[in-house]
């Protein structure tokens, strides 16, 4: 009889694959076969970045008690006012993606897509305990706070340390993906 979660002792990095394919899985779900389509860096850079800003924003809320700091979400929330800028090219790349391949309200649609991010990493969160969650979320956080802008160029870096946040529910176009989308 399986009794939940926590009957079951993984190893750490098979519960984080197990978390990353859960995260994906969850995406993937979400997103439909209406955009199998592919992404530009550029989205596909802006989709890791709103992942890892969903991932902060859970520490923010999930991990205060493990890093014994009652203002983690403050430091959320900082961080989301200085790197607004950054922040929103990335939503408003994510927008055009959805503008170009989804039907109906492309905001609408991000906002739900965005939403389903935050849920799947919450989730995971609730699924290994604050405890565990949170046990390797500290280089993430120094590596975010010390990042001077939140972009391409240090979004690669900070990846390392939220591998969870790395994956993108499609794949990156070719150069001929790109040339025929574009002669359309």
């Amino acid at each position: 009889m399986f009794s939940g979660p926590s009957s079951v002792n993984l190893p750490r990095q098979l519960r984080r694959l197990a978390s990353i394919a859960i995260t994906t899985i969850a995406t993937l779900g979400f997103a439909g076969q209406a955009l199998a389509t592919c992404y530009s860096a550029k989205e596909a850079a802006a989709e890791q970045a709103i992942r890892l800003h969903s991932e902060l924003m859970v520490v923010g809320l999930t991990c205060a008690a493990q890093f014994n700091d009652p203002a983690l979400f403050v430091r959320y929330a900082k961080f989301t006012n200085q790197h607004r800028a950054d922040i929103v090219a990335h939503e408003e790349a994510m927008i055009g993606y959805f503008a170009k391949h989804a039907e109906g309200n492309a905001k609408r649609r991000f906002d739900h897509w965005r939403t389903s991010i935050a849920n799947a990493v919450s989730t995971r969160a609730a699924y290994s305990s604050a405890e565990i969650y949170c046990s390797n979320k500290g280089e993430m956080l120094e590596a975010l706070e010390g990042a001077p802008q939140f972009n391409s160029k240090p979004l690669k870096a900070i990846l390392t340390t939220a591998p969870e946040a790395a994956v993108t529910s499609r794949p990156l176009c070719t150069q001929e993906a790109v040339a025929s989308s574009t002669a359309e």
